[in-house]
């Protein structure tokens, strides 16, 4: 919600008060919605780069990162639980659900990747590459090859 509100907030000054807008500076654009759009649909731009994503992909990894310590937490149990969890605890107000609803934030990376790897196929369709069976084998095992190591060293952990 409160993201939604500076996007809100700084799309409506870079349209109706550009003065104020530019004095924002970076963090006026960072979250103007109509700049951010129009970056993120366009397929002719030289920086191959979605800056924009990269909040998105901070704020769910400490989302995560967040959501694991209290479940790490949970799991080793706390000296006093009624202290800690709802319905009584620290942990009762709806702010506190934003640590219970961390599991969303996997979600999002699913649709980092999956915009990444659309919007990828998008400009090789803009120019006229043709999609074969060979083309999405050798996409396929290009993406396994760039991510099974990292994968790996992960599960041996």
């Amino acid at each position: 919600a409160i993201l939604l509100l500076v996007v809100t907030i700084t799309t409506v000054m870079e349209y109706w008060m550009p003065n104020m807008f530019q004095g924002l500076g970076r963090f006026g654009t960072a979250f103007s919605a109509r700049r951010n759009l129009n970056r993120l649909f366009n397929t002719r731009r030289r920086n191959k780069q979605f800056q924009c994503l990269d909040g998105l992909r901070a704020m769910s990894m400490g989302w995560v990162i967040l959501g694991h310590e209290l479940a790490f937490e949970a799991s080793i149990g706390y000296i006093n639980p009624f202290a800690i969890l709802p319905p009584t605890g620290a942990l009762k107000g709806w702010l506190a659900q934003i640590l219970f609803s961390s599991r969303y934030a996997v979600d999002t990376f699913f649709f980092i990747s999956g915009f990444l790897v659309f919007h990828s196929v998008m400009q090789r369709l803009a120019k006229g590459t043709e999609i074969t069976a060979r083309w999405v084998l050798g996409y396929a095992a290009h993406r396994w090859i760039r991510l099974t190591p990292t994968y790996m060293f992960c599960i041996l952990l």
